[in-house]
């Protein structure tokens, strides 16, 4: 049975289900899954130490950053099958949100996004982002090309260093129209700017990061339409390496024109498994997931949600 409580210190709260144990912090400063364990592996915390996993990062317009949940003051409690977290809007940003994390049997953790913006943005979006020891390395489900003559099934790449791409993060977005996204000036703003090399599309919004030892690996969905790009590191063994040192996942979410009170909600769900064979089952559950909206009222997946979820996410 899932379980999530109270942790030893404020703004920690542990949880258990029966594949997984874990950490969730959310101390009004800071937030994510903190520590995340297969009982398989019991030795191996998959999380970056220093960082966090299903964190909200930034958030942007087009040319504009303008502000970042993850530094930005929230509160948190901890509520039936899961913790709610919840941000006010802030000077120069005009947009509250709240979330809820639930842990589910049995190897499942669901982020719950509402979102509301009280001002015009034009093409808006969330940046939500996770961070993975060096163990666990990137892989992306992506679309054949124009120039391929087998137009078929997907194709899992494995995002690596090389000449033209080094010192880039890959950006893969949905298609022509998100990938303009990355390079309309959004990137070039704030302490920490990013350039983005845009990839191939992908095919699913599953961002994998994996373990070729022990065949355990994490992935995240998104919901497709509320996609617009899934964003990595490479693989690279160089430790001097900046890009490849983060060993982290974006997904960067909405790329809609807001107005005020626009109202948007959306789901992020991590898998922790075992991988045995191919990444069918893992489509399925993907496919499964998608097929459900987003649970809480969502407009990303155009599909009607029960009336208990969506009051228990509303904003206020």
């Amino acid at each position: 049975m899932a379980e999530i409580r109270q942790g030893r210190e404020p703004g920690l709260f542990e949880f258990e289900t029966a594949d997984l144990r874990g950490v969730l912090q959310a101390d009004g400063t800071t937030h994510g899954i903190r520590s995340l364990v297969h009982r398989a592996y019991p030795e191996q915390d998959l999380i970056n130490p220093h960082l966090y996993a299903l964190n909200l990062y930034r958030l942007l317009a087009a040319d504009a950053l303008l502000g970042a949940a993850r530094t930005t003051p929230h509160k948190s409690r901890l509520i039936d099958g899961g913790v709610e977290v919840t941000w006010t809007p802030a000077p120069g940003c005009a947009v509250a949100i709240r979330t809820r994390y639930e842990v589910k049997d049995p190897n499942i953790i669901d982020l719950m996004i509402v979102l509301r913006t009280d001002a015009s943005y034009p093409a808006f979006e969330l940046f939500v982002a996770s961070y993975f020891v060096r163990a666990f390395v990137p892989h992306v489900f992506v679309r054949h090309t124009r120039h391929e003559h087998d137009a078929g099934t997907p194709i899992l790449v494995r995002p690596a260093v090389n000449d033209t791409t080094q010192g880039c993060y890959h950006a893969f977005p949905r298609d022509a129209a998100s990938a303009r996204l990355f390079y309309d000036g959004r990137w070039e703003h704030g302490p920490h700017p990013i350039h983005f090399t845009a990839t191939r599309h992908y095919a699913y919004p599953i961002g994998l990061y994996a373990d070729p030892a022990s065949r355990l690996a994490c992935a995240i969905f998104a919901q497709q339409d509320d996609c617009f790009g899934i964003d990595t590191t490479y693989a690279h063994d160089d430790s001097d390496d900046d890009v490849a040192a983060h060993n982290s996942l974006y997904f960067s979410l909405f790329g809609q024109d807001t107005s005020p009170g626009w109202m948007k909600t959306t789901r992020l769900r991590l898998v922790l498994t075992e991988v045995t064979g191919g990444f069918e089952t893992l489509i399925q559950q993907y496919e499964q997931f998608d097929g459900q909206g987003s649970g809480v009222g969502g407009q990303g997946s155009g599909k009607e949600a029960g009336k208990e979820d969506r009051t228990q996410l509303s904003l206020l």
